[in-house]
């Protein structure tokens, strides 16, 4: 899950072994003003937020992603980053240093079939071939543990599906808070998202004389077809 705000808040805290006031004191608010901060009893501003970067040396995207990510529209594009090599960049993901997770948008969709209204749930996997089990995973990471970690493809193709952004339904969260490559891999799986999201369908295995309209006609009848299977499965659950 993407942390609160106001725990990370509290963790900092805690691990310098600072009362409210002397922790207060170095990021330039009062001890009470922390305090309603960790209880969640204050919203924090993006001036606060900015204030605890810079006196705690944090990279601003590590406060960010926590406290934007609940956004109905949260803005995390990695404006400050720097292209690492892919091969880098999965690396990082696939020993957990870095783990990609949904934000608002696509928690959306969750919290949707949490009552029983599954039709953006059943469109996405239809568009993104991604099994309804697994989107579950995957759009409820905001709050919970995906299982899997999310893997790059599988966020291309939502991206993809949905026509957005990495950073419209995505967010990068590391393992240490000071980590300054966080935002870095982030930028990198916005560029690599954005070049590769046009090309994550082949329709090679209907023949290389099918012209634009038969896929466009072959793409709609699946969809169709899809959509109905998924939903007939559905309706026999209940």
């Amino acid at each position: 899950m993407i942390p609160h705000v106001s725990d990370i808040i509290s963790k900092l805290r805690q691990d310098k072994r600072l009362t409210l006031d002397d922790f207060g004191s170095r990021i330039g608010y009062s001890g009470g003003y922390v305090g309603k901060l960790e209880r969640g009893e204050m919203d924090i501003t993006d001036s606060a937020i900015q204030r605890l970067s810079k006196n705690l040396n944090i990279p601003l995207y590590n406060l960010l992603v926590p406290h934007r990510a609940r956004e109905p529209k949260p803005n995390l594009s990695a404006l400050n980053g720097s292209e690492l090599s892919f091969n880098q960049v999965e690396i990082g993901l696939q020993k957990g240093t870095y783990e990609i997770r949904a934000i608002s948008p696509l928690y959306d969709i969750y919290y949707n079939c949490s009552n029983n209204k599954f039709d953006d749930l059943i469109e996405l996997s239809v568009k993104s071939g991604i099994s309804e089990e697994r989107l579950k995973c995957i759009t409820g990471s905001l709050y919970h543990t995906p299982g899997t970690p999310i893997i790059t493809s599988e966020a291309a193709l939502i991206c993809n599906s949905l026509s957005k952004k990495f950073c419209e339904l995505f967010a990068v969260v590391g393992q240490n808070i000071y980590d300054i490559n966080t935002e870095n891999v982030a930028y990198t799986l916005e560029k690599y998202v954005e070049l590769h999201r046009a090309q994550t369908r082949n329709y090679s295995v209907f023949g290389d004389d099918i012209t634009d309209d038969e896929v466009r006609f072959l793409e709609q009848q699946l969809f169709v077809y899809r959509k109905l299977q998924l939903r007939s499965n559905h309706s026999s659950a209940q």
